[in-house]
Order: C-alpha cells, then sequence, then structure tokens
C-alpha cells in the first residue's frame, strides 16, 4: 500500500490536495488516474514519513535524546541496511505515516500543532497522563 496525493482542486485544497492510501495511484474521489509510464498532472505518490517520539527507553539513539517510532515502538534502527527507503521525523507536521498519526501518542503530539490540518490526526484517541504540550 502506498500514499498518494491527487491536486485535483475538486478533490482537495492545495498545497495538501487529497492524501489517500491505495495500491494503485488512482483517486477515489475523482476517478482520476497517470496514464501508464507517465508521471500525471494529477495523482502523485509520496513518501511515508513514520513519527519519532522522545522517549527516555526508546529504542533508538538520536542526536539528543532516546527516540521510538510511533507505529513501530520497539523498532531498533530507522534504516536497517543501505537498501532500505525508511524515513522518520519528530515533526508532526511532516509525518505523513497514518498508522503514526492515529496512535495515541500520535494525536497528542499532533494536538501541540493547531495548524495540522488532517483531522483524523488529532481526533480521538486515549487521554494520556501527561501533556505533551509542556515545555
Amino acid at each position: 500500500m502506498s500514499v498518494f496525493r491527487c491536486t485535483n482542486p475538486l478533490c482537495g485544497r492545495m498545497p495538501k490536495g487529497f492524501v489517500f492510501e491505495a495500491d494503485k495511484p488512482v483517486c477515489p474521489k475523482c476517478n482520476q488516474q497517470n496514464p501508464a509510464g507517465a508521471f500525471g498532472p494529477f495523482v502523485f505518490e509520496l513518501t511515508v514519513v513514520h513519527l519519532l517520539v522522545p522517549h527516555p527507553q526508546g529504542p533508538i539513539l538520536g542526536h539528543h535524546s532516546r527516540l521510538y517510532v510511533a507505529c513501530q515502538p520497539k523498532r531498533d534502527a530507522l534504516a536497517r541496511n543501505n537498501k532500505e527507503d525508511w524515513h522518520a521525523t519528530a515533526d508532526p507536521r511532516v509525518a505523513n505515516c497514518s498508522m503514526c498519526l492515529t496512535t495515541d501518542i500520535g494525536r497528542a503530539i499532533a494536538a501541540c500543532y493547531p495548524e495540522i490540518a488532517a483531522a483524523e490526526a488529532v481526533e480521538g484517541g486515549t487521554p494520556l497522563l501527561f501533556d505533551p504540550c509542556s515545555k
């Protein structure tokens, strides 16, 4: 499953457009698809970017703290070899992994950023025992 962006103005406002997960680059709203072998005018494949969460017991040693991946808390490395195409960030405004953003911690961190337009990332979830927005 890949992540795609449809830039058809009927599907969503730019710059975000309409972001969806699918096996093929066919927009579920407008049915637009790119011609075979062409980089089409409407539907673009996006790189999946996971959300890194700082935590004292995180299995990944970052530059300034230990971290874990929101959707894979036991993952102990970002890329396991030089051929693995794997991306992550600690900035929830950049992360687009739907599994990361819909975890309880992903929702809580996203709630600290009111400019995040993805409503699915900040709605619902289990209340946390700490305030991730506190300095």
